[in-house]
This record gives structure tokens, sequence and C-alpha cells, in this order.
């Protein structure tokens, strides 16, 4: 390799990015966000097959043709986190990466998708369409800073590991913070050809669903806007459980449509006709 070509590489890289890649020295900068130490203690195990019975979490960050779509899946079921898929899209258009999510969602038991928003509302509204479990995120700086945190509180605490993936160990080791002329704190990728930092963004997201849960909306069923005795919120799923059905009716969850048929003169909720059946009619007692 002529030394020509190597000055020429010094010159579209930062010092710490030639030292590493041309000098094999591993340091720490001060512009760097994840030290190399813990990044190398991290990297522990291989991706994996969905397994009955775990918990997984999807981050996606979707790009179209500037950048790549990045999703990673993180398997959240014990205490340490762990990697389990990991895959770049590039040159796909958006139809093609909703598929390829919701099939990477499903594989993993219906995995809980964070994704990125900005921009890609329409995107979150097809997932949600479909039925899937997610959590849409808007990036601003605070919020970057805050997924970005997130992240090196988890690998601080030893509580994430991901194979020996080059792309995303080479993302996480030139991650870097750089100061706008405005004074603002820009994170992100280095400003050079080449340079990604969507599977950061992506391992970002999916960590997320473990540091900051979404809120749960509660859901008020019809029985508790009624006052209907006997039931109560579940906290594990924010919508109302049946513990004794009106009347000393057998128990049902209202959420549980098994529980709305009656002998065949259409459907009953607990002693009400059904409203959304044609021909209902209200119960006099209510």
């Amino acid at each position: 390799m002529s030394r020509p070509y190597i000055d020429a590489q010094r010159v579209t890289m930062t010092d710490l990015q030639f030292r590493v890649e041309w000098l094999a020295e591993f340091l720490d900068d001060q512009a760097t966000v994840f030290r190399w130490a813990l990044i190398e203690r991290a990297i522990q195990g291989e991706l994996a097959q969905p397994i009955p019975g775990h918990r997984y979490a999807l981050g996606w960050d979707p790009a179209k043709y500037h950048d790549r779509s990045a999703v990673i899946v993180l398997d959240t079921t014990f205490q340490q986190w762990r990697v389990v898929a990991c895959e770049t899209l590039e040159g796909r258009d958006y139809g093609r990466q909703l598929a390829q999510v919701g099939t990477l969602a499903g594989a993993y038991n219906n995995a809980f998708v964070v994704m990125d928003v900005t921009g890609n509302a329409a995107l979150y509204e097809q997932l949600v369409a479909a039925g899937m479990d997610c959590e849409g995120v808007v990036f601003t700086n605070p919020v970057k800073q805050a997924l970005i945190d997130n992240v090196v509180l988890a690998l601080e605490h030893g509580m994430l590991t991901f194979p020996h993936l080059p792309a995303l160990i080479q993302e996480l080791r030139f991650y870097e913070f750089r100061l706008t002329d405005a004074g603002n704190v820009k994170l992100g990728a280095p400003d050079r050809a080449g340079a990604f930092d969507d599977l950061t963004t992506a391992l970002a997201l999916a960590v997320k669903s473990q540091m900051q849960p979404p809120e749960r909306v509660e859901v008020v069923s019809l029985a508790q806007q009624l006052g209907v005795a006997g039931y109560e919120i579940d906290p594990r799923y924010g919508h109302q459980q049946g513990i004794a059905a009106p009347y000393g009716a057998a128990a049902f969850d209202p959420y549980d449509l098994s529980a709305y048929n009656n002998d065949g003169g259409g459907s009953s909720y607990g002693g009400m006709d059904d409203p959304l059946t044609p021909g209902w009619t209200s119960d006099p007692r209510y």
C-alpha cells in the first residue's frame, strides 16, 4: 500500500479515526461517547434465533436512499440484554422495509417495536394499523441525548451485550459529540464519507424499551363508565380485568370476545344487549 494513499486517508479522517484504523491503536478521545473498554467488554455471544417464551424489543431507524435503514432485535428476557438480530436495509423502499420489520417482529415473539418517527409518521401509522405493539420517538437534541445516555449506562453496568458485529462496533467506536456554531451539542457519526450511525440509533431505540418504557394509556371500559361493580384495572395491561360479572354471572374479561356470546339471540355484555349489534335495545336497568 502506497504512502500517498495512506496520507490521503489521513486527510479524510480525524486523528482518532486514523490512529485506530491505520495505526491499530485503541484510544479513547474526549469527543467519543462510548469508551473502547466498554465496547470491548460488551462483545459476547452470537446472533440467535427466537426462543419461545422470551421477550424481545426491536429498534428501527428508517431511512430511504440517503442513509441506510437499520434494525436491531434485543432479547430483554433477563437482566443482561442481548442483541440477537442485526440488519441494515439498504436500497429498499418503505414497503419492503415495513414488510421486513413486520416479519422480524413477528418471528421474535411479536417483539415490541420502537422506531424513529421523525419525518416517518406514516410508517408508524402503518405499524399501528397492522396491530403491532409499537412506540414512535420524535428526535430532538434532548431526546437523542437521553437515548444515547441509556446505552452508555447499560454498557457501564454490564446490562448490554452484542456479538462481534464489525459495522455496529465501528459505529460505536467513532460515535461522537460535537459543538455546533450555535453552541448546541450534536451527536452522531463523524462528518466524513462512509460514516454511519443508524445501527447505534436502532440499538438505542431497542434499549429505550427497557430504560424508558412507554407510558401506558388507561382504557376505560363501558362497564366502568356505567358504574358496573366488580371490575378493577389490571396494572400489567392498563385495561379492565373481570373479577365477577354483574348480577352473579360468570367472571369474564371485557376484552375477551368469547365472553360476549349468548344463546344465539345476539351478543350480550354481562346482561346488557350489545350496542354494536343491529337492533339492540338498552337494558332499562341502566
